[in-house]
């Protein structure tokens, strides 16, 4: 009896083990591979590990010699973890499978060692066996970027061949121009507005997701169909000088774009190779400017100091007007869905690319209208008496002041609703802080959403002088719409959201409550 319980056991723990492990492989691939980021998920996150630390619990009542009722706990606990970890996640983008199988080998192959020696262990040491388990559960979520480690040089030594091939592939291409974007969270933007913008003109494909290593560039260049292809964009970041430099020796791109600071940004080993290369930076981005040489690069952006300048001429309801010049040229004007300075600044270097690749004033003009924003960031909508500025995407407090100084570029009644910012750690009522100062100054109204809104964000408000009168509190986003067409209109209107109110389910909204 005792080596059934025992060999149940021993299969709900690998069960459950592969179950969480496919989990946290998953959390590190939503983090981009990046371990920093991983971990400050996990440590904001509590409910992502919290519940390994209950497998004590059983643990204690083997331990203290409560076989039978010990085991039936355990085989409990562990099958409610299964459960609990086990609900379907997205499905895994199409280019990460196949690292995510080798890792997850990797981490079978380690485990196995394990499992084989635990089913030698003898009847009298029990304990043994569930101490090595209960530890192997402890470090289930430090285990995934541990694999990540050692998986990558590994991953390296394989596919030397295989990028040297692909290089040999991209040789061949004539005519095929790449342009690289690397940065600190703007590349894979930037590369949508690139790809939006040239491939009225020019055949293009823009690489899916970010290219973290020089192997996943080699499957992109591998990936490449059609023979007419003229322009490849390949969003790139890494945790290493060394891997995005070896990103930029397979791919040699003809354009490199740097929208922030990265660690590529440190080597001048980055710059792209052949004659014909250009190196754009963001200019804005002073950090990065101290970083490169000034004279082998063109900045772009909307400072003074900028080769490539772009100023914001209006924003309305329409959208953002604004003019781009350089040495070269006068100021063209241009007119763009995209609101934001951030924004802005990039479409400023995609359209500095345009032209290094020949598009003319006329053929750039025309493809504006195709650069549309993202669902639910930044993205102005009409709804009845009023223009709504959705960014009920956004899960960010940085980003929400840049969405209140755009909101102080409109005219007329300018309205904020939100319910704050929440998992944020030890900074969240600094943030929150920061965001209601902001408000007070910008808004004409605010509306809070919710019971749980975050006490900082409306202390920031009141304490800025605001007039209480102005500030409304709502239980739920139905409400705050009601309040709104109950004001009577005697202007233009502004609503800056945080929360989707224009009848449309934001699936990214829970991720502020």
């Amino acid at each position: 009896m005792y080596s059934v319980g025992k060999y149940m056991l021993m299969a709900m723990y690998a069960l459950t083990l592969c179950i969480t492990m496919r989990y946290y492989l998953g959390l590190l691939q939503e983090a981009g591979w990046s371990r920093k980021t991983y971990l400050q998920i996990l440590l904001r996150e509590n409910l992502r590990w919290l519940p390994l630390l209950f497998m004590l619990i059983p643990a204690a009542a083997l331990f203290m010699g409560y076989r039978t009722l010990g085991m039936a706990m355990m085989f409990l606990y562990l099958l409610g973890i299964s459960l609990l970890f086990g609900r379907k996640k997205g499905e895994e983008p199409k280019g990460n499978r196949k690292k995510l199988f080798g890792l997850f080998l990797l981490w079978g192959a380690l485990w196995g060692i394990l499992f084989l020696g635990c089913f030698g262990i003898p009847k009298s040491q029990i304990r043994v066996m569930h101490l090595v388990c209960g530890i192997a559960f402890l470090l289930q979520p430090f285990a995934a970027p541990f694999l990540a480690a050692i998986g990558t040089p590994a991953e390296h030594r394989i596919g030397i061949k295989y990028i040297r091939k692909s290089g040999d592939l991209l040789k061949r291409r004539k005519g095929l121009q790449i342009i690289s974007v690397s940065g600190n969270g703007d590349e894979e933007e930037m590369g949508r507005i690139l790809y939006l913008l040239l491939s009225g003109h020019y055949r293009t494909v823009a690489a899916e997701g970010t290219i973290r290593t020089a192997l996943e560039a080699a499957r992109i260049i591998r990936g490449m169909k059609d023979p007419g292809l003229q322009v490849l964009i390949c969003p790139m970041e890494t945790d290493s000088r060394e891997e995005l430099e070896a990103i930029v020796q397979t791919l040699h791109p003809e354009i490199a774009i740097q929208t922030s600071v990265d660690l590529g940004s440190l080597s001048e080993e980055t710059d792209p190779s052949g004659a014909h290369g250009i190196r754009m930076v963001n200019g804005d981005d002073e950090a990065l400017l101290q970083c490169v040489e000034k004279d082998k690069v063109l900045t772009y952006g909307l400072g003074e100091n900028c080769d490539i300048r772009g100023r914001i001429v209006s924003v309305s309801s329409i959208g953002t007007k604004f003019c781009v010049s350089d040495s070269g040229r006068e100021g063209e004007e241009y007119t763009t869905a995209l609101v934001g300075e951030k924004r802005i600044r990039l479409l400023i270097g995609a359209i500095s690319a345009a032209r290094a690749l020949g598009m003319s004033e006329k053929e750039v003009r025309y493809r504006m209208a195709a650069v549309t924003p993202l669902p639910h960031l930044m993205q102005l909508v009409s709804i009845p008496n009023a223009m709504l500025l959705d960014d009920s995407g956004n899960t960010d407090p940085n980003q929400a002041e840049e969405a209140l100084r755009t909101l102080e570029g409109f005219s007329g009644e300018r309205i904020l609703v939100t319910s704050g910012f929440t998992r944020l750690g030890a900074i969240q009522e600094t943030a929150n802080r920061r965001v209601g100062e902001l408000a007070a100054e910008i808004c004409s109204r605010v509306i809070l959403v919710g019971e749980d809104v975050p006490y900082g964000i409306r202390a920031g408000i009141l304490d800025a002088g605001y007039q209480p009168e102005h500030l409304y509190e709502t239980a739920d986003k139905e409400e705050a719409a009601a309040l709104i067409r109950s004001w009577p209109l005697s202007g233009e209107r502004v609503i800056l959201s945080e929360l989707c109110i224009c009848g449309e389910t934001n699936p990214d909204e829970t991720a502020k409550n």
